[in-house]
């Protein structure tokens, strides 16, 4: 598979899933929270929605990163300083995220504006963006280092 043809389907699989993320947060999350976003006889829908809409707002800076690096791989240029940076970014964004939704699930369970079982799964969600995060650093270190090889490679006659 050429470098193009991977390129063209990592946009794909990320058009995709930005479509779902809008799909998801402006569409079902209004349409189904409604309905559903009560707390002992309160509803607190609008207060969920803004946090939930603002926790989004990494997802889709970090989507735009990896379709940077998308474009960094069709020109064949895969391992660069400029796809660490991105890859950095997008660790950035995870983690920042993963802690802005752990502080803001802890809020509202403190304020007693979600449940103890909506928290325990905002924890696995958590765990998740740590992890993306954990592995875009891991990619970030890697592709340095290849970075790095290719330039000495190119140096060397």
């Amino acid at each position: 598979m050429s470098h193009r043809d991977l390129s063209k389907i990592l946009k794909i699989f990320t058009v995709i899933i930005a479509l779902f993320c809008i799909i998801f947060f402006f569409l079902v999350l209004p349409l189904v929270g409604w309905k559903v976003a009560f707390v002992d006889g309160k509803r607190v829908f609008w207060q969920w929605a803004v946090f939930l809409w603002l926790a989004a707002i990494p997802c889709f800076v970090a989507l735009y990163k990896f379709a940077k690096i998308c474009t960094e791989i069709s020109r064949d240029n895969s391992f660069s300083k400029i796809n660490t940076r991105y890859l950095n970014d997008i660790a950035k964004c995870a983690l920042i995220d993963s802690v802005f939704f752990f502080i803001g699930n802890l809020v509202f369970l403190i304020l007693n504006m979600s449940t103890l079982s909506v928290f325990a799964v905002s924890l696995v969600i958590d765990c998740g963006g740590i992890a993306v995060s954990l592995a875009a650093v891991i990619l970030s270190r890697l592709v340095s280092k290849a970075a790095e090889m290719k330039e000495e490679n190119e140096l060397t006659i």
